[in-house]
Protein backbone atom coordinates (compact mmCIF):
# COMPACT_ATOMS: atom_id res chain seq x y z
CA UNK A 1 0.00 0.00 0.00
CA UNK A 2 1.17 3.41 -0.63
CA UNK A 3 0.10 4.60 2.80
CA UNK A 4 3.53 2.14 4.54
CA UNK A 5 5.77 4.43 2.05
CA UNK A 6 6.87 6.98 4.67
CA UNK A 7 7.75 4.16 7.14
CA UNK A 8 9.26 1.77 4.87
CA UNK A 9 12.59 3.78 5.19
CA UNK A 10 12.96 3.52 9.29
CA UNK A 11 11.88 0.02 8.56
CA UNK A 12 15.33 -0.37 6.47
CA UNK A 13 16.90 1.33 9.02
CA UNK A 14 16.28 -1.03 12.03
CA UNK A 15 15.34 -4.20 10.57
CA UNK A 16 18.89 -6.21 11.29
CA UNK A 17 20.47 -6.87 14.66
CA UNK A 18 21.96 -9.62 14.54
CA UNK A 19 24.91 -10.22 16.36
CA UNK A 20 28.62 -12.01 15.46
CA UNK A 21 30.88 -13.98 18.20
CA UNK A 22 33.82 -12.05 19.22
CA UNK A 23 37.23 -13.17 17.58
CA UNK A 24 39.34 -15.30 19.79
CA UNK A 25 42.13 -13.45 21.63
CA UNK A 26 45.42 -12.89 19.42
CA UNK A 27 47.30 -14.47 22.67
CA UNK A 28 45.75 -17.98 22.09
CA UNK A 29 48.34 -19.39 20.36
CA UNK A 30 50.71 -18.37 22.50
CA UNK A 31 49.16 -20.16 25.76
CA UNK A 32 49.97 -23.51 24.82
CA UNK A 33 47.21 -24.57 23.46
CA UNK A 34 48.39 -24.69 19.37
CA UNK A 35 48.09 -28.81 19.63
CA UNK A 36 44.06 -28.69 20.86
CA UNK A 37 43.31 -26.55 18.20
CA UNK A 38 44.68 -28.29 15.52
CA UNK A 39 43.27 -31.26 16.73
CA UNK A 40 39.86 -29.47 16.96
CA UNK A 41 40.43 -28.23 13.58
CA UNK A 42 40.97 -31.66 12.35
CA UNK A 43 37.78 -33.13 13.71
CA UNK A 44 36.12 -30.51 11.58
CA UNK A 45 34.86 -28.20 14.88
CA UNK A 46 35.37 -25.02 13.31
CA UNK A 47 33.24 -24.45 10.68
CA UNK A 48 31.83 -21.11 9.73
CA UNK A 49 29.50 -19.81 12.66
CA UNK A 50 25.74 -18.56 10.96
CA UNK A 51 23.88 -17.12 14.09
CA UNK A 52 20.09 -18.31 13.62
CA UNK A 53 18.08 -15.28 12.54
CA UNK A 54 15.40 -14.25 15.61
CA UNK A 55 11.66 -14.06 14.50
CA UNK A 56 12.16 -10.36 14.28
CA UNK A 57 14.66 -10.56 11.50
CA UNK A 58 12.37 -13.12 10.09
CA UNK A 59 9.11 -11.03 10.34
CA UNK A 60 11.09 -8.90 8.43
CA UNK A 61 12.14 -11.03 5.25
CA UNK A 62 8.31 -12.10 5.26
CA UNK A 63 7.13 -8.38 4.99
CA UNK A 64 9.53 -8.10 2.14
CA UNK A 65 8.55 -10.98 0.40
CA UNK A 66 4.78 -9.94 1.04
CA UNK A 67 3.81 -13.08 3.11
CA UNK A 68 2.25 -11.58 5.45
CA UNK A 69 0.62 -13.61 7.51
CA UNK A 70 4.20 -15.48 8.35
CA UNK A 71 5.31 -11.91 9.09
CA UNK A 72 2.57 -11.48 11.74
CA UNK A 73 3.36 -14.91 13.35
CA UNK A 74 6.87 -13.77 13.28
CA UNK A 75 6.14 -10.92 15.21
CA UNK A 76 4.08 -12.18 17.56
CA UNK A 77 7.02 -13.90 18.68
CA UNK A 78 8.93 -11.30 18.80
CA UNK A 79 6.58 -9.88 21.42
CA UNK A 80 6.39 -12.40 23.79
CA UNK A 81 10.23 -12.19 23.87
CA UNK A 82 10.23 -8.53 24.26
CA UNK A 83 6.37 -6.76 24.85
CA UNK A 84 8.04 -3.56 24.22
CA UNK A 85 9.84 -4.32 21.09
CA UNK A 86 8.89 -0.71 19.15
CA UNK A 87 9.92 -1.96 16.15
CA UNK A 88 8.71 -5.74 16.45
CA UNK A 89 5.34 -3.67 17.38
CA UNK A 90 5.28 -1.13 13.97
CA UNK A 91 5.74 -3.86 11.68
CA UNK A 92 3.41 -5.83 12.67
CA UNK A 93 1.03 -3.06 12.30
CA UNK A 94 2.30 -2.60 8.98
CA UNK A 95 1.68 -6.29 7.85
CA UNK A 96 -1.67 -6.00 9.31
CA UNK A 97 -2.50 -3.05 7.31
CA UNK A 98 -0.89 -4.71 4.00
CA UNK A 99 -3.89 -7.83 5.04
CA UNK A 100 -6.60 -4.77 4.97
CA UNK A 101 -6.59 -5.41 8.54
CA UNK A 102 -6.75 -1.77 9.22
CA UNK A 103 -8.36 -1.67 12.96
CA UNK A 104 -5.71 -4.08 14.11
CA UNK A 105 -3.21 -1.74 12.14
CA UNK A 106 -4.51 1.14 14.02
CA UNK A 107 -4.43 -0.51 17.25
CA UNK A 108 -0.36 -1.57 17.07
CA UNK A 109 0.39 1.93 15.81
CA UNK A 110 -1.16 3.42 18.59
CA UNK A 111 0.92 0.81 21.11
CA UNK A 112 4.14 1.75 19.41
CA UNK A 113 3.20 5.58 20.50
CA UNK A 114 2.60 4.55 23.94
CA UNK A 115 6.11 3.01 24.05
CA UNK A 116 7.63 5.78 21.96
CA UNK A 117 6.02 9.07 21.37
CA UNK A 118 7.61 10.69 19.12
CA UNK A 119 7.47 7.89 16.81
CA UNK A 120 7.39 9.45 13.37
CA UNK A 121 6.45 6.79 11.15
CA UNK A 122 3.83 5.28 13.38
CA UNK A 123 1.45 8.93 13.48
CA UNK A 124 1.91 9.24 9.66
CA UNK A 125 0.59 5.91 9.46
CA UNK A 126 -2.17 6.35 11.73
CA UNK A 127 -2.68 10.19 9.54
CA UNK A 128 -2.61 7.72 6.60
CA UNK A 129 -5.00 5.42 7.55
CA UNK A 130 -7.40 8.66 8.43
CA UNK A 131 -6.90 9.97 5.37
CA UNK A 132 -7.77 6.68 3.13
CA UNK A 133 -10.81 6.61 5.60
CA UNK A 134 -12.30 9.82 4.12
CA UNK A 135 -11.38 11.33 7.45
CA UNK A 136 -9.24 14.48 6.45
CA UNK A 137 -9.55 16.78 9.45
CA UNK A 138 -8.45 13.93 11.70
CA UNK A 139 -5.83 12.85 9.22
CA UNK A 140 -4.13 16.62 9.37
CA UNK A 141 -4.08 17.06 12.85
CA UNK A 142 -2.30 13.79 13.04
CA UNK A 143 0.21 15.28 10.73
CA UNK A 144 0.66 18.39 12.72
CA UNK A 145 1.39 16.70 15.72
CA UNK A 146 4.13 14.69 13.63
CA UNK A 147 5.60 17.96 12.77
CA UNK A 148 4.99 19.65 16.50
CA UNK A 149 6.52 16.47 18.38
CA UNK A 150 9.81 16.29 16.25
CA UNK A 151 10.89 19.52 15.50
CA UNK A 152 14.20 18.69 13.69
CA UNK A 153 12.60 15.80 11.71
CA UNK A 154 11.53 17.04 8.22
CA UNK A 155 9.32 13.78 7.45
CA UNK A 156 6.29 15.68 9.57
CA UNK A 157 5.58 18.56 7.99
CA UNK A 158 6.81 16.80 4.48
CA UNK A 159 3.78 14.49 4.90
CA UNK A 160 1.37 17.00 6.29
CA UNK A 161 2.29 18.92 2.85
CA UNK A 162 1.28 15.89 0.39
CA UNK A 163 -1.99 15.62 2.52
CA UNK A 164 -2.55 19.64 1.47
CA UNK A 165 -1.75 18.92 -2.15
CA UNK A 166 -4.32 16.61 -2.00
CA UNK A 167 -6.84 18.20 -0.64
CA UNK A 168 -6.06 21.80 -2.99
CA UNK A 169 -4.88 23.94 -0.08
CA UNK A 170 -1.35 24.74 -2.18
CA UNK A 171 -0.38 27.59 -0.26
CA UNK A 172 -0.15 25.40 2.97
CA UNK A 173 1.45 22.69 0.96
CA UNK A 174 4.26 25.24 0.03
CA UNK A 175 4.20 26.40 3.68
CA UNK A 176 4.72 23.40 5.13
CA UNK A 177 7.91 21.72 2.28
CA UNK A 178 9.57 25.51 3.36
CA UNK A 179 9.48 23.75 6.90
CA UNK A 180 10.55 20.68 6.12
CA UNK A 181 13.42 21.85 3.54
CA UNK A 182 14.66 24.08 6.58
CA UNK A 183 14.80 20.86 8.72
CA UNK A 184 16.38 19.01 6.15
CA UNK A 185 17.90 20.75 2.63
CA UNK A 186 18.35 17.30 1.24
CA UNK A 187 15.36 15.16 2.34
CA UNK A 188 14.02 13.96 -1.40
CA UNK A 189 10.56 13.44 -0.59
CA UNK A 190 10.22 16.80 0.11
CA UNK A 191 12.12 18.10 -2.93
CA UNK A 192 9.81 15.91 -4.93
CA UNK A 193 6.70 16.95 -3.17
CA UNK A 194 7.57 20.65 -4.11
CA UNK A 195 7.98 19.83 -7.72
CA UNK A 196 4.58 18.42 -7.70
CA UNK A 197 3.21 21.62 -5.87
CA UNK A 198 5.02 23.91 -8.79
CA UNK A 199 2.99 21.85 -11.31
CA UNK A 200 0.12 21.94 -10.02
CA UNK A 201 0.70 25.67 -10.11
CA UNK A 202 1.61 25.38 -13.49
CA UNK A 203 5.20 26.51 -13.26
CA UNK A 204 6.48 23.23 -14.95
CA UNK A 205 10.66 24.90 -15.33
CA UNK A 206 10.22 25.66 -11.49
CA UNK A 207 8.65 21.38 -11.39
CA UNK A 208 12.28 20.69 -13.17
CA UNK A 209 14.36 21.91 -10.80
CA UNK A 210 12.99 20.72 -7.83
CA UNK A 211 13.02 17.05 -9.49
CA UNK A 212 16.77 17.79 -10.18
CA UNK A 213 17.25 19.08 -6.41
CA UNK A 214 15.73 15.26 -5.14
CA UNK A 215 18.01 13.71 -7.65
CA UNK A 216 21.09 15.05 -5.94
CA UNK A 217 19.94 13.85 -2.65
CA UNK A 218 18.61 10.96 -4.05
CA UNK A 219 19.71 9.69 -7.45
CA UNK A 220 17.56 6.69 -7.37
CA UNK A 221 14.26 8.37 -6.47
CA UNK A 222 11.96 6.66 -9.07
CA UNK A 223 9.20 9.31 -8.70
CA UNK A 224 11.56 12.25 -9.44
CA UNK A 225 12.47 10.14 -12.16
CA UNK A 226 9.45 9.69 -13.56
CA UNK A 227 8.18 13.09 -13.40
CA UNK A 228 11.46 14.69 -15.06
CA UNK A 229 10.74 12.03 -18.24
CA UNK A 230 6.98 12.90 -17.98
CA UNK A 231 7.68 16.93 -18.46
CA UNK A 232 10.41 16.59 -20.80
CA UNK A 233 8.63 14.18 -22.76
CA UNK A 234 4.98 16.30 -22.73
CA UNK A 235 7.84 19.36 -23.99
CA UNK A 236 8.98 17.59 -26.88
CA UNK A 237 12.52 17.05 -25.26
CA UNK A 238 12.32 13.04 -26.14
CA UNK A 239 16.44 12.80 -25.15
CA UNK A 240 16.08 13.96 -21.99
CA UNK A 241 12.99 12.33 -21.51
CA UNK A 242 14.68 8.76 -22.83
CA UNK A 243 17.46 9.68 -20.82
CA UNK A 244 15.07 9.78 -16.93
CA UNK A 245 13.13 7.25 -18.56
CA UNK A 246 16.03 4.91 -19.19
CA UNK A 247 16.89 5.35 -15.44
CA UNK A 248 14.05 4.69 -14.44
CA UNK A 249 13.60 1.71 -16.13
CA UNK A 250 17.11 0.58 -14.47
CA UNK A 251 16.01 1.59 -11.06
CA UNK A 252 12.51 0.17 -11.16
CA UNK A 253 11.95 -2.58 -14.06
CA UNK A 254 8.83 -3.10 -12.69
CA UNK A 255 7.40 0.43 -13.76
CA UNK A 256 4.98 -0.28 -16.15
CA UNK A 257 3.78 3.68 -16.76
CA UNK A 258 7.86 4.42 -16.85
CA UNK A 259 7.96 1.59 -19.66
CA UNK A 260 5.09 2.85 -21.59
CA UNK A 261 6.37 6.52 -21.26
CA UNK A 262 9.75 5.63 -22.82
CA UNK A 263 8.01 3.78 -25.43
CA UNK A 264 6.16 7.05 -26.35
CA UNK A 265 9.28 9.13 -26.28
CA UNK A 266 11.55 6.48 -28.03
CA UNK A 267 8.45 6.27 -31.13
CA UNK A 268 8.28 10.34 -31.44
CA UNK A 269 12.28 10.23 -31.41
CA UNK A 270 12.09 7.55 -34.93
CA UNK A 271 13.44 4.44 -32.17
CA UNK A 272 10.53 2.41 -33.13
CA UNK A 273 11.98 -1.35 -32.39
CA UNK A 274 13.18 0.51 -28.87
CA UNK A 275 9.58 1.49 -28.92
CA UNK A 276 8.03 -1.67 -29.57
CA UNK A 277 10.48 -3.51 -26.63
CA UNK A 278 8.87 -0.81 -24.27
CA UNK A 279 5.16 -1.68 -25.64
CA UNK A 280 6.01 -5.47 -24.32
CA UNK A 281 7.73 -4.66 -21.56
CA UNK A 282 4.29 -2.96 -20.28
CA UNK A 283 2.22 -5.40 -21.66
CA UNK A 284 3.97 -7.99 -19.85
CA UNK A 285 3.35 -5.64 -16.46
CA UNK A 286 -0.31 -5.38 -17.34
CA UNK A 287 -2.73 -6.76 -14.29
CA UNK A 288 -4.50 -7.98 -17.99
CA UNK A 289 -1.89 -8.56 -20.89
CA UNK A 290 -4.63 -9.18 -23.35
CA UNK A 291 -5.94 -5.98 -22.86
CA UNK A 292 -7.74 -4.25 -25.64
CA UNK A 293 -5.57 -1.47 -24.78
CA UNK A 294 -2.18 -3.95 -24.97
CA UNK A 295 -3.02 -5.27 -27.96
CA UNK A 296 -3.84 -1.97 -30.18
CA UNK A 297 -0.62 -0.35 -29.13
CA UNK A 298 1.25 -3.50 -30.12
CA UNK A 299 -0.41 -3.72 -33.41
CA UNK A 300 0.58 0.69 -34.28
CA UNK A 301 3.65 -0.29 -34.10
CA UNK A 302 3.69 -3.64 -35.62
CA UNK A 303 2.07 -1.21 -38.69
CA UNK A 304 4.85 1.87 -38.39
CA UNK A 305 7.24 -1.08 -38.46
CA UNK A 306 6.01 -2.76 -41.76
CA UNK A 307 5.34 0.82 -43.52
CA UNK A 308 8.63 1.85 -42.55
CA UNK A 309 10.48 -1.59 -44.03
CA UNK A 310 8.18 -1.41 -47.00
CA UNK A 311 9.68 2.01 -47.68
CA UNK A 312 12.79 1.53 -47.36
CA UNK A 313 12.79 -1.70 -49.93
CA UNK A 314 11.05 0.77 -52.61
CA UNK A 315 13.68 3.43 -51.61
CA UNK A 316 16.15 3.36 -54.82
CA UNK A 317 19.66 2.21 -53.62
CA UNK A 318 22.64 4.96 -53.98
Amino acid sequence: PKILSESMGVMQACRKDTTHPKAPPRGLLALGLVVPLLVLAAAGCFTRYHPEPGPYNLGVDSLDKKRYTDAVDHFKRALEIDAEDYRARFNLGCAYEAMGRIEAARKHYREVLKLQEDNVPARLNLAALARMEGRPEAARKLYEAATAKNPDDPRGPSALAQHLLKTGDLEGAGAALEEALQRDPKHTASHFRLGRLREQQGRNQAALKAYEAALGSGPEDAPSLFRLGVLHLEGKNHAQAIRYLERLTVVRPDHRPGWIHIGRAYEDAGRLEDALVAAWEARNLSENEDGRENHQRLLHLYERLLKAQRSREKAPEK
